[in-house]
């Protein structure tokens, strides 16, 4: 099989509601579809979303970098393996850019998944699951607000809560944190996500009070980059450690394992690469630590890898691959959370079709 071009399209998409940063408030959703073309006139799919703060580039890179591999198919055509029997990246389908070799990865695996008439997570497993269970997340709101969210998500079927804390007032989070526990079923696991807000010193008393709310984890309580600060909390911390922002490339993923300087380890595959993910889920399972996979809020062809990536690797996990965060998709009926879960579709590749329709979306 012969890939003899790629195509893309920008897109921007406003968020349902404003994504909140440490850097500022972002309004709209940018990123970049591409295809890989087939001479069989098959294509392949992907999503690259870089996101303001969060990756290492931006829409005009990948852009800029998609250039230069056009310029190369079209003098050299790209040569797969018609078996993908352990497809190897070719190296003209490779970029430093960690977005970009996301959807280049997504879009061959989507090509796999056509040619060999079986969804992506059938080729990465012999056993993958039907579905992926998800957790429903509840942003940093007043005690109203959070309850009202909190009973609605419960209503819609998640079973695992996961809520935004992190106020320049400590002692509002516990307050919110003490009525939401009070106020769900004991079986709704409560996840929590400090994005950084709390210094070292305050990180071991802030989680010590929160303790006695049964909380399954905290995310990334402390700044990202002090390993030696993380481990030392997570020893004495009464609340598993859950490590974000510092797991951000292979190599930060193997010191945490090494140091042990978290119990959970999030990963955001469209942030670090498809084989990255599966080189890091690999060798943290090795190491007898727990992984959880969570979207960079892309459109359902980006959510889509990763979701296969969940049910192929990690079945047992809840993870943060619900939707809802965008205004509009272009797959709005492949990948939605019913019940708490997210039902794998069963069709050949991704399983995911960009409706044409949607024009408006993309950027001219």
């Amino acid at each position: 099989m012969n890939i003899t071009g790629i195509r893309y399209k920008p897109y921007r998409i406003p968020f349902v509601k404003p994504l909140r940063t440490a850097s500022g408030v972002i309004y709209f959703r940018k990123g970049v579809l591409i295809w890989l073309d087939t001479e069989s006139e098959v294509s392949g799919v992907g999503e690259a979303a870089p996101l303001s703060g969060f990756s290492t580039e931006f829409s005009e890179d990948v852009i800029h970098e998609i250039h230069r591999l056009q310029d190369q198919i079209k003098q050299t055509p790209v040569t797969i393996p018609v078996e993908f029997e352990h497809m190897q990246i070719p190296e003209l389908l490779t970029s430093e850019l960690p977005t970009l070799q996301y959807a280049l990865d997504t879009a061959l695996w989507d090509l796999a998944g056509q040619f060999t008439k079986k969804p992506v997570a059938a080729l990465l497993s012999t056993n993958p699951a039907r579905s992926i269970d998800v957790n429903g997340t509840i942003g940093q709101h007043s005690q109203k607000k959070t309850l009202t969210a909190a009973r609605e998500l419960v209503e819609a079927g998640f079973r695992v809560l996961k809520i935004k804390i992190g106020r320049a007032h400590f002692q509002e989070d516990l307050a919110c944190i003490r009525v939401l526990r009070e106020s769900v079923p004991e079986s709704i696991q409560l996840r929590l996500d400090a994005n950084q807000a709390w210094a070292p010193e305050a990180a071991f008393d802030n989680l010590t009070q929160l303790a006695e709310y049964d909380i399954e984890y905290c995310e990334q309580p402390i700044p990202a980059g002090d390993l030696t600060a993380l481990a030392k909390l997570k020893k004495n911390s009464p609340i598993p450690i859950a490590a974000d922002e510092d797991a951000r490339t292979l190599e930060s993923v193997k010191k945490i394992t090494d140091r042990r300087a978290a119990d959970v380890i999030i990963l955001k595959p469209g942030f670090l690469g498809v084989r990255t993910t599966i080189e890091a889920i690999k060798f943290a399972e090795s190491h007898n630590m727990r992984v959880v996979l969570t979207s960079v809020f892309d459109t359902t062809v980006g959510r889509a890898m990763a979701c296969q990536l969940a049910a192929a690797f990690l079945p047992g996990e809840t993870h943060g691959l619900a939707d809802g965060y965008l205004q509009a998709d272009f797959a709005e009926m492949s990948y939605t959370t019913q019940d708490g879960k997210v039902i794998i579709p069963d069709s050949p590749g991704l399983g995911v079709e960009v409706d044409s329709d949607l024009g408006e979306l993309f950027v001219k």
